[in-house]
This record gives C-alpha cells, sequence and structure tokens, in this order.
C-alpha cells in the first residue's frame, strides 16, 4: 500500500484526477469523472420535517411529564409505606424522564439546524 501512496506522491499535480474533484471544463480540463454537483433538499420536505418533529417533540414531552408524575408518585408512595425498592425505582424514573425531555427538546432544533445547513444557511 505504502509503494501505492509513494507513487501516487511522486506524480505531478496536474496529472492527478481524483474521482470527486469534478474537474470543471473552465479550467481546461475534460469535465472530469464526476460532474460538479451540489446537494440540495427540496422546500417542501422543510415543512413536513417541521409538523413531523413538532408532533413528535409534543408528544414526547407530554410522555415526558407523565414520567415524572408518576415517577414522583413512585417516590411518594415507596417512602410512605417504607418501600425502598419502588422509591428507588421512582428516582430513576424521574431522572430519565428529566432526560429524556431535555434530548427531545433539542432533537427538534439539532435536525432543523442540519437541515439548514444542507441548504446552505440562507432558508
Amino acid at each position: 500500500m505504502s509503494q501505492i501512496i509513494e507513487a501516487l506522491n511522486s506524480l505531478p499535480v496536474d496529472h492527478v484526477l481524483l474521482a470527486a474533484e469534478g474537474d470543471d471544463k473552465k479550467g481546461g480540463g475534460d469535465g472530469g469523472i464526476i460532474p460538479a454537483f451540489t446537494p440540495a433538499l427540496p422546500d417542501a420536505l422543510k415543512s413536513i420535517t417541521g409538523q413531523v418533529l413538532a408532533w413528535a417533540a409534543g408528544i414526547g414531552i407530554a410522555l415526558a411529564v407523565l414520567g415524572q408524575l408518576l415517577g414522583w408518585s413512585m417516590i411518594g408512595f415507596g417512602h410512605t409505606t417504607e418501600r425502598a425498592g419502588l422509591a428507588t425505582r421512582g428516582k430513576q424514573s424521574v431522572t430519565w424522564s428529566l432526560v429524556g425531555g431535555m434530548g427531545l427538546a433539542v432533537a427538534s432544533s439539532l435536525v432543523m439546524l442540519f437541515y439548514n445547513a444542507a441548504k446552505g444557511g440562507g432558508n
């Protein structure tokens, strides 16, 4: 493998054309192996993606709130009846529903950030 790399390094720069470079015809090239292409997402995807993310975030945060309520009730019931295992599971439920709610709150903004980055940040 190192001999191949050494051979490629010894070639002049104008003789090496990588497949992803897209040698343009303006610079005197023959158009390259792969034509120059700028990927873009369709605009219709933004409204559909936004609606799905809004529903998912709303349902997920509602379930996280339900997990909080059930977790706190398990803690209270476990302490009142001196069932340490039930109280411990309630504390875990509160913690994980809080982490899940924060993750859902951040997920929508991250997906839209990557969508806008793929669009070029203009929209």
